[in-house]
């Protein structure tokens, strides 16, 4: 590298700029790599402009420019603390950029977070479900991010906390600290059971940090209590104790492959927490009121002011130390004796806007909020002028922000000084987040509609239509409990602001002081031209198969609509181990009718963000199919195939309530798959590992969900197979070796469910891994579902003949051996077991994501690979075939493209790696 920039150097002047570009380029990501301070990078900045020069010798020619100017730096300071005593350099830099950034506003597929930003480091307010791919899609840099706040230890605002800890263990590499309510430890906890590390990098600390030399941030917890008698809620919290994951006080019982099998849930180990929960108490009777939730202020140490040499010299200070003196806030002595004090020539510190966000998302809290006394005392403390700008930021729905309760709290703030920030459901159009995989989806919906619906985008007038909506029916709740009328909040509040994602709140330089939505998402624009390539590409393809081929069902048919199809696949998730721009993580989802009955929905597998991608896949309509969902089948507990199960469960309770059913939570959320009786079946069937279990009824204990769950390994032939079965699978076994098993007599409460059969299948993959055999008793078709495996024969048999095979393919071929280490399959692997199983369709999916659009398909039989939102009605699968030479067409120049940023060293953003560069670590 050296030589070659040493003769870029000496060549010709006609080259010299290109040359210069491209050196700049290079150091310039040598220096934001390296970590250098804001300083040297000025000074490194300086050298940009002109080529490398190896004019000098020695040792000095060995270091870059930047190098030496610190070496010069040090040896300064070395040499004045010598003769004074005192630094002449502050400790740390002089912090200049700090601003706050709305990741989520509150829509379906980013629940309402924020991030604090500073040129030192980042604060994170709460990690919602979504978050570690949003912000590697959108460029938010993680990787100094040291504290994590949560205001509930609801899924609400932790749901995507578990899978950012584990992706940032190895992007991050220094501990991240968790700060919460006292249950964020409990919920830690429970994780144990699906993460695979022994030491996650993460603690929990106080609820409340200080500022310091390194943390330039104090951020203060406010409990917010339940109004009770004279208890006071102006006490903030904190926790002594701190966690580390890696030294928890729970044992975890593990298999002899290491494997955890059980655990104590919450309430078996109270035990535990009892002690730390009642030392924290402080109310008059013994007993802690009820916390429902924390805000936090957050608040920058005054800027030390700018210091004036003019007026030093007029004071005649000499220049030199003492002008270093004056800077550090010290004063000085001249040689004639008198004293300049540091105010003489230094402008007043400067005041950082404050922060306070407050979380409130349902009514009750909004009493609380109005009732705290710390809240109030901050509200009367911001009427001082002296205190500078504050920025309120509103987690809550506007259903309860337009209460008269919440409207009156917010509008004592004093509107010459507050800026209010609105984020959570209603207040946010439900535009498109993720816009890499909306616009691959454009540009197939115009290969092939059917196959490739349009993801939703909540047009602006429903968006307005619906705001009126939720106002009128909060006016006419309000009304009828004579407490006043609903108000909106644009009338009601000065200087308030609807959030939108990215929309940022400039903090630092206080001369910057405002918002910046130069960063928010806009529109979509290239539609028209992104879904014109993908119908020429269509009809390039057109001409090389064969006319007589192609019908209205082949490829390039018009989208139909299915009010509820017979049976129909829709893949929300079809990558692995973490989230990418264009491919989520693992979920399918199957649609089917039952006869006579009400239509239904399983769902095998519910990788996070699985709700969201559900919302941009069917509009609206994705509540009907989370009201029909029926069964969620979980084919192991590796993070990315369940982390969006909770999620799942509590918006279907959350429909289900509103639609005026019962969803209590009586009784046990574990059945025995094999009882006989014709028990009615309210809940979602949860199916899974026995960890799975544990998992959810250890977070029911937080939050309460509703569900039936069955261990997956009762419903393998083996476990269900009664003497009976056993000899009539034997005497077809002796009558033809060929022929496949007979499949178990289904049990009553698969009728139930709409199906006609269904079977477990233990495949080969990590401990306790399954996949699924579908017999739909509606159509009649037979659909195989493999999860993570190597290729596994008994799957091959119970699957024998099926309709539909769905099968993964995480790795191309030339990385068999990477395949057989993680238990994964390749491409060719895949379909051979297709071959073997004598399937009408084989699907490939779950693949890696460094194949960020189309995996490598060195297998030229491959029939068909799903993306993401893509649709595949189970009677046409066959015509999936004729998809794959326009698929080929559609990503032949997305590759000739990514092979020129590769050599660019701009792969990354496409390659699946994280925000900052660097390839997380596989979790599958």
């Amino acid at each position: 590298m050296e030589g070659d920039r040493a003769s870029a150097a000496q060549s010709s002047s006609s080259s010299s700029s290109s040359t210069s570009t491209s050196t700049s380029r290079a150091l310039s990501f040598s220096v934001q790599r390296r970590g250098i301070s804001t300083s040297h990078r000025c000074v490194a900045a300086a050298v940009l402009a002109r080529p490398y020069s190896n004019s000098t010798s020695g040792a000095a020619a060995r270091s870059p420019p930047y190098k030496r100017e610190q070496q010069h730096r040090e040896q300064q300071q070395q040499q004045y603390f010598r003769q004074h005593g005192t630094p002449l350099f502050a400790r740390s830099s002089r912090m200049t950029v700090a601003y706050l950034q709305v990741l989520g506003a509150g829509t379906v597929d980013l629940a309402p977070s924020v991030l604090i930003f500073t040129d030192r480091n980042r604060y994170m307010f709460n990690c919602v479900e979504g978050t570690q791919r949003f912000c590697a899609e959108h460029g938010v840099h993680l990787r100094r991010l040291r504290d994590i706040f949560i205001t509930r230890t609801a899924w609400e605002c932790v749901g995507g906390l578990p899978g950012a800890l584990l992706t940032m263990k190895d992007s991050i590499g220094e501990r991240v600290t968790l700060h919460g309510p006292e249950s964020l430890r409990s919920l830690m906890t429970a994780t144990r059971l699906f993460s695979r590390e022994e030491n996650l990098n993460f603690e929990i600390g106080d609820a409340s940090i200080t500022a310091s030399d390194e943390n330039p941030l104090s951020v203060t917890a406010i409990r917010i209590e339940q109004p009770s008698g004279d208890n006071n809620n102006s006490s903030s919290f904190t926790s002594s104790s701190s966690f580390n994951s890696s030294s928890s006080s729970r044992a975890v019982k593990r298999t002899a492959d290491g494997e955890p099998i059980a655990a104590l849930s919450p309430a078996e180990d109270s035990s535990t927490n009892s002690s730390s929960t009642s030392s924290n108490s402080n109310s008059t009777n013994g007993a802690r009121p009820r916390l429902l939730g924390l805000a936090y202020e957050c608040r920058f140490a005054r800027l030390k002011g700018k210091f004036d040499p003019q007026r030093a010299k007029e004071l005649k200070v000499p220049k030199g130390p003492l002008f270093g003196l004056l800077k550090s806030g010290q004063a000085v002595t001249l040689a004639d004796g008198t004293v300049v004090h540091p105010h003489q020539c230094v402008d007043e510190p400067e005041v950082v806007p404050a922060v306070l966000i407050v979380d409130c998302p349902t009514l009750e809290v909004a009493e609380a909020v109005a009732a705290n006394a710390a809240l109030a005392d901050l509200q009367r403390a911001q009427s001082d002028a002296k205190s500078g700008h504050c920025v309120v930021v509103h987690l809550c729905p506007l259903a309860v922000s337009s209460s008269p309760t919440y409207a009156a709290w917010a509008a004592r703030f004093p509107p010459a000084t507050t800026h209010h920030i609105f984020a959570g459901p209603g207040h946010t159009r439900g535009q498109t987040l993720f816009q890499a995989a909306a616009r691959n989806q454009i540009m197939l919906n115009g290969l092939d509609a059917r196959s490739f619906p349009r993801t939703f985008e909540e047009p602006e007038a429903d968006f307005a239509q619906r705001q009126k909506q939720i106002l009128a029916d909060a006016e006419a709740s309000f009304s009828s409990d004579n407490t006043g009328e609903a108000r909106a909040i644009a009338p009601s509040l000065a200087n308030a602001t609807a959030a939108e994602a990215l929309l940022k709140f400039h903090l630092l330089p206080v001369k910057l002081t405002g918002l910046d939505r130069s960063a928010c998402l806009a529109g979509i624009a290239e539609a028209d031209q992104l879904q014109a390539k993908g119908r020429d590409i269509r009809r390039a393809a057109l001409t090389t198969t064969d006319p007589a081929a192609t019908t209205s069902t082949e490829i390039g048919a018009p989208e139909q609509t299915h009010s509820w199809p017979d049976a129909e696949m829709t893949f929300l998730g079809t990558g692995s181990a973490v989230p990418s721009k264009y491919r989520n993580v693992s979920s399918t989802l199957l649609r089917y009718t039952i006869p006579g009955a009400a239509p239904g929905a399983m769902l095998f597998d519910a990788g996070e963000g699985t709700v969201g991608q559900l919302y941009r896949a069917f509009g609206p309509a994705f509540a009907d199919v989370l009201r029909n969902l029926k069964i969620v089948y979980v084919s192991h507990m590796h993070a990315d195939h369940h982390l969006g199960l909770v999620r799942i469960l509590l918006w279907q309770q959350q429909l289900l309530r509103s639609d005026g059913n019962n969803c209590n939570n009586q009784g046990s959320n574990h059945f025995d798959a094999q009882q006989q009786q014709q028990e009615a079946l309210p809940r979602t069937v949860v199916v899974g590992p026995a960890c799975l279990g544990q998992w959810l009824r250890e977070y029911s204990a937080l939050e309460p969900l509703v569900y039936r769950f069955v261990e997956a390994a009762s419903l393998s032939a083996k476990q269900r197979s009664t003497p009976v079965t056993a000899a009539a699978a034997a005497a077809t076994t002796a009558a033809s070796p060929s022929s496949p098993p007979p499949p178990p007599p289904p049990l009553p409460w698969f009728e139930k469910i709409g199906f006609a059969n269904l079977v477990d299948v233990p495949v080969r993959h990590c401990y306790d891994a399954h996949g699924a055999v579908v017999y739909l008793a509606g159509t009649g078709d037979k659909i195989v579902l493999s999860g993570d495996t190597r290729p596994c024969r008994e799957l091959v048999e119970h699957g024998h003949g099926a309709t539909l095979l769905v099968h993964e393919a995480t790795f191309a071929d030339e990385l068999a051996q990477d395949a057989a280490m993680k238990s994964h399959s390749t491409t060719s692997e895949a379909v051979q077991v297709g071959r073997d199983m004598q399937a009408r369709c084989t699907l490939l999916t779950h693949f890696s994501q460094r194949y960020p659009k189309i995996p490598v398909l060195d297998d030229a039989s491959v029939l068909a690979v799903a993306f993401d939102f893509m649709r595949v009605h189970i009677a046409e699968a066959s015509r999936l075939a004729t998809l794959m030479p326009a698929l080929k067409l559609v990503f032949a120049e997305e590759a000739e493209e990514a092979d020129e940023a590769d050599g660019n060293g701009n792969a990354d953003a496409d390659a699946g790696v994280d925000a900052d560069g660097k390839a997380p670590k596989t979790l599958s």
